[in-house]
């Protein structure tokens, strides 16, 4: 399989990193779940067809920090409501292994490298 680093999409057993910098959309869409200490969670399912509503995070949840490491498993989709043209890619939602369990995860959160 070739793998070209320069691809935004990401394939699966790729080492990724949470960036809370991203944890809302150029849109001003919040992309993952924060706690009244203001930390930051990722869940175990993001509502693919509700996105973006008061409800899209549901099931376990995980506490990330900045540059969490994460394992991409497959991409899932992109939520219905948002415009499928490439340049809303960062609306992709990637199942991640994070500590032997797996949670979605929008696109714009993931990078390749910690700053």
């Amino acid at each position: 399989m070739s793998f070209n680093s320069n691809s935004k999409d990401f394939f699966p057993g790729e080492l990724v990193y949470i960036s809370l910098d991203h944890a809302i959309s150029p849109d001003g869409f919040m992309l993952m779940g924060r706690g009244i200490a203001r930390n930051y969670h990722v869940y175990e399912t993001i509502q693919l067809n509700n996105f973006p509503s008061c409800d899209d995070f549901v099931g376990r949840k995980i506490e990330v920090r900045d540059n969490h490491p994460a394992i991409i498993i497959e991409k899932v989709g992109r939520p219905l409501r948002i415009n499928p043209r490439d340049e809303f890619d960062y609306y992709d939602v990637y199942d991640v292994l994070i500590e032997d369990r797996v949670f979605q995860v929008f696109r714009y959160l993931l990078v390749r490298d910690k700053d």
